[in-house]
């Protein structure tokens, strides 16, 4: 599932935060691309097949993933989330997926589940999301949960190596009027169900919370050839793209960034956005190479980035 939408390139998140929990050094270590980009490529031809001949097997079309949503409400169905607005949420991730020549496409398994719930709407938070994952679960499932936005604001997803995988969430109280879905959060949602598939943030840090501020031997570089040098012990010789950041090669060296607003070009860090530009000091990576060197594009564009730019 990873190798399918490892790219998602050219578009970005909006309107909300991602607080996914950042993936521990054991972990990362353990997934099997870490280290070996190659597995991906290799995986890749074991399925699709590389010659057509006897014993190859194809990608079908289109990968269609179950989902079981689940909706909280204070009191019947009638102060949040319709059904109506669900699909809307699952068709505009279908939109997104097919704009980026993607395979996969979402449906809804059943019924959409309307729950009165006062702790998730009203506070879904950091301490009891975990909670509400596992209460509400149906395996072999995408579990999408749909939250008011009085609790702490963010989404998140559960990476699909924890407990009860395939699950996310997504704040929608403030893109909803009467039946409507309006303010589309399709792409926070495309967002959380990548990490719920297994994809980390472009701007994942092995040493520090973010890739722009790792040291040498931790940080992705612009380069997708530098390899670590002999004073990384444990990793030596191994590509930067492979091992830090993301841990993939297809996707560009992020140091976490974002724009100002939308349909502006300049480009800002986080979190001190109105402090770091383009041309402030995290323009380089730590080999002088530009973060960004052909302007909003490449890393920016990504939708497991924090970029809001267009």
């Amino acid at each position: 599932m990873t190798i399918t939408i490892s790219k998602f390139s050219y578009s970005q998140v909006q309107s909300t935060s991602c607080e996914t929990p950042i993936i521990d050094s054991a972990t990362l270590f353990n997934l099997p691309w870490f280290g070996n980009n190659q597995f991906l490529l290799n995986l890749v031809d074991s399925v699709e097949g590389t010659s057509g001949g006897a014993g190859a097997r194809v990608i079908p079309q289109r990968l269609r993933i179950p989902v079981t949503a689940w909706v909280y409400h204070l009191n019947n169905t009638t102060d949040n989330i319709t059904d109506n607005v669900v699909e809307q949420y699952i068709n505009s991730v279908n939109t997104f997926m097919a704009a980026t020549n993607s395979r996969i496409r979402l449906y809804l398994r059943c019924t959409v589940n309307h729950i009165t719930n006062t702790l998730y709407y009203n506070g879904v938070n950091g301490s009891n999301y975990n909670t509400m994952f596992n209460s509400f679960y149906t395996p072999r499932t995408l579990n999408i949960h749909f939250t008011n936005n009085t609790g702490d604001g963010f989404a998140r997803g559960r990476f699909p190596w924890e407990s009860n995988p395939y699950a996310c969430y997504i704040p929608t109280f403030f893109t909803i009027s009467g039946n409507n879905l309006i303010n589309p959060l399709a792409n926070v949602l495309t967002h959380e169900m990548g990490h719920a598939l297994g994809l980390l943030h472009t701007h994942q840090g092995r040493n520090k919370n973010n890739n722009g501020d790792c040291g040498d031997c931790y940080q992705e570089s612009v380069s997708r050839t530098r390899q670590q040098g002999a004073f990384c012990i444990s990793t030596a010789g191994k590509k930067k793209c492979e091992i830090n950041g993301d841990a993939l090669c297809d996707t560009d060296a992020d140091p976490v960034l974002r724009a100002d607003v939308s349909g502006t070009s300049q480009v800002f860090v986080a979190p001190d956005c109105s402090e770091f530009i383009r041309t402030g000091p995290y323009q380089n990576d730590n080999w002088g190479s530009q973060w960004l060197p052909n302007g909003n594009n490449n890393a920016i564009r990504n939708i497991m980035s924090y970029s809001f730019a267009n």
